[in-house]
């Protein structure tokens, strides 16, 4: 009876530590797959923080690539500004040229009635002087001929 007495005990405490065991390796499976599962919420999240990252990084790429844009826009319309400034100057100076060929050739018309006005006169003159002295030779042969004859 001392016998079969010890030998439940021994199974009963076998059978308690094998209980213990297996609620020991119930629970370092729990653990395990609860570190398997935070390992793989780190990862997660780790993973998450790089797309994260990689999103404000185009962000940020779009809005430099913006910025960019509005800057080659504004040196466009500078350069625009620029062309239509150097073609506004080059139309003043086109007219500006033409009021001087203008002028220059007013000029000249005037120089070259000058010229005529002078030229008349000065036939003028010349035929004044030769009818004098045309008339002063014919006063000259009237006398002679009436003074000798």
């Amino acid at each position: 009876m001392s016998r079969l007495t010890l030998q439940y005990e021994f199974d009963r405490k076998s059978d308690s530590i094998e209980i213990q065991r297996l609620r020991s390796d119930e629970k370092l499976r729990k653990q395990e797959l609860l570190a398997r599962q935070q390992q793989q919420l780190l990862e997660l999240n780790k993973k998450e923080l790089e797309f994260n990252i990689k999103e404000k990084d185009l962000q940020k790429l779009a809005y430099l690539k913006t910025q960019a844009d509005l800057q080659n826009e504004q040196l466009l319309k500078q350069q625009k500004e620029k062309q239509l400034t150097i073609s506004e100057k080059e139309k003043l100076l086109q007219s500006a040229q033409v009021i001087t060929l203008s002028q220059e050739n007013d000029l000249n018309k005037l120089k070259r009635r000058q010229q005529w006005l002078y030229s008349i006169g000065m036939l003028l003159l010349l035929s004044l002087g030769a009818s004098y002295f045309f008339y002063l030779n014919r006063l000259k042969q009237r006398k002679l001929k009436n003074g000798t004859g």
